[in-house]
């Protein structure tokens, strides 16, 4: 059991998933604009800070 969080974007989301993973938070892509993330329901509200950090820091290179 555990969570389930998706992400949408307008175009392929692969590289963004890449970055995502040298910044070590593991996600999926899916069907090419969709990334998904699976944390534990044990996720705690500091661990859910730091990966909502990594991903905006991911997007905001990815975008630039």
């Amino acid at each position: 059991r555990g969570l389930l969080i998706a992400l949408e974007f307008e175009t392929n989301a692969r590289p963004l998933v890449e970055n995502l993973m040298t910044l070590g938070l593991l996600a999926k892509d899916t069907h090419g604009r969709t990334i998904r993330l699976t944390p534990p329901l044990s996720l705690t509200g500091p661990q859910a800070e730091a990966a909502f950090r990594l991903v905006q820091s991911a997007v905001a290179a990815w975008s630039a």
